[in-house]
């Protein structure tokens, strides 16, 4: 969560709440969490507008992410070895293994006394 700012215990709350997939939201709606909180459900919705709570929305969220990237790396895993072309493709690219490669064709237009120049 972010450090600059300080946040209401019903704010983390909050945070906390929208920072998780909605089917792993208890209570189940934001009307219901303002209940279960004690703000009307408009206080949500204007903390919600505010850049710095958003931010703390993420980092939470990204902090939750982490947590469960092994379990996520494991199933990229098991599809690639599984014979999925994209999974492969995508765990050789997070791996470094793979670098897709393009080709690029110049053609610079040179006049006939550049070429005299020798330029």
């Amino acid at each position: 969560m972010s450090t600059n700012v300080n946040f209401t215990s019903k704010q983390r709350r909050a945070i906390e709440w929208l920072a998780n997939p909605g089917n792993d939201r208890q209570p189940k709606t934001q009307r219901l969490l303002a209940a279960e909180i004690g703000v009307r459900i408009e206080t949500i919705t204007r903390w919600k507008r505010k850049p710095e709570f958003m931010d703390a929305v993420l980092a939470r969220s990204r902090e939750l992410l982490k947590s469960d990237l092994p379990e996520i790396y494991r199933s990229l895993a098991d599809e690639a070895k599984a014979g999925s072309h994209k999974h492969q493709k995508l765990a050789f690219e997070l791996s470094g293994e793979y670098v897709e490669r393009k080709e690029v064709e110049v053609s610079v237009p040179v006049t006939i006394v550049e070429v005299a120049r020798g330029e």
